[in-house]
């Protein structure tokens, strides 16, 4: 601790910070009994007050979240923004900065949130100031227009599958195509698919293949389900090769499949189909179409994808239905109503 008194008769107070590791200013007061108050002050509240650098340094330890992959993904988008700010306390921390990192950086932004809101719950700070701060979710990848994919389009895709790979792996990529098109199971949980779990008509969902920490765990938020095996992902089911005595859609050799080695098979595919950028994780988005322009419900919908919020997220993010499509389903509804309103009056008279 040091008061140093200034050519201009104030006081200014340091202390040494172990948490930084070095002196900081605590400030410049008009007295020496002011200056000693602040002393004392600082010397009570100073190991209590955090920085952004030593935080992040022990939060996955000390606030762990259940699945390991999220560790790693919280971890990756909180230390560029613990860099950067190191050795600022947590609670001076502003909106101000922390909006003007969440636009320059908006993947960021979740992760970040999720840091400070533990903070804010052991009252390390008092505001969280990534919270609230009303900007919108980047969707740029899910912003899908309406009939971007038709069931020509997979049947295309699968036919492809099978001209630019040898026939064991053309099939094995062409039925995984039309699986996920017309089942809407998560890559993952594909990836960890055994045969044990199709039962008829129903497929058991419950494990997944984390491709960042190469484990096989529960569904997303640990979420067992039960889905319904569609006639197109029945018939893709029997076509496939059975290359595994468990999985059934392992690798061309016959191994566990995980993310890259899936990416590596799916991309000259997409390619030669010229769909250079399109995401595996599309046919997600045509199951969830395709069962809408059935007639089902958003929240019927909903439970085959593994929703838990009675259809938000389809209305919001899965949906692409076309407004052609639309316009057919409103004729032939007011056209069939006519017509059997016409029948029977005629049937009356």
């Amino acid at each position: 601790m040091t008061i140093i008194k200034r050519p201009s008769g104030r006081y200014a107070v340091q202390v040494y910070d172990p948490l930084l590791k070095r002196p900081r200013q605590v400030g410049t007061y008009d007295s020496k009994s002011e200056a000693r108050a602040a002393e004392r002050l600082a010397q009570s509240t100073r190991i209590t007050r955090e920085t952004v650098g030593t935080f992040h340094a022990r939060w996955m330890r000390d606030y762990p979240r259940p699945a390991e992959s999220t560790q790693k993904h919280y971890h990756a988008q909180t230390k560029h923004f613990a860099t950067a700010h190191a050795d600022r306390y947590l609670d001076k921390v502003d909106r101000q900065t922390a909006r003007a990192w969440a636009i320059k950086h908006p993947t960021h932004h979740p992760s970040l949130r999720a840091m400070f809101s533990d903070a804010y719950r052991d009252d390390l700070i008092a505001v969280n100031p990534f919270q609230n701060l009303g900007l919108r979710r980047p969707t740029a990848k899910r912003q899908l227009e309406p009939e971007w994919l038709t069931e020509a389009d997979i049947e295309h895709l699968a036919n492809t599958a099978r001209l630019v790979h040898d026939v064991v792996t053309g099939e094995l990529l062409a039925s995984a195509i039309v699986f996920c098109a017309y089942t809407g199971i998560r890559p993952g949980e594909m990836y960890a698919l055994e045969h044990q779990d199709i039962q008829g008509d129903i497929v058991r969902i419950d494990r997944a293949a984390r491709s960042t920490t190469r484990t096989i765990s529960l569904p997303k938020h640990h979420y067992r389900r039960t889905i319904v095996l569609t006639e197109p992902a029945r018939g893709a089911i029997e076509r496939a090769p059975i290359l595994h005595d468990r999985l059934v859609f392992p690798t061309p050799t016959g191994c566990q499949a995980w993310s890259p080695r899936w990416h590596g098979l799916w991309s000259p595919i997409r390619n030669a189909a010229g769909r250079p950028g399109m995401a595996w994780h599309e046919f997600r988005h045509f199951a969830a179409t395709w069962l809408l322009e059935l007639g089902l419900t958003p929240a019927e919908v909903a439970v085959q994808l593994g929703h838990r919020d009675g259809g938000q997220l389809i209305m919001e993010v899965y949906g692409h239905t076309s407004e052609r499509r639309a316009r057919e389903k409103i004729l032939k509804v007011t056209s069939d109503h006519f017509s059997q309103s016409n029948s029977r009056n005629r049937d009356i008279a």
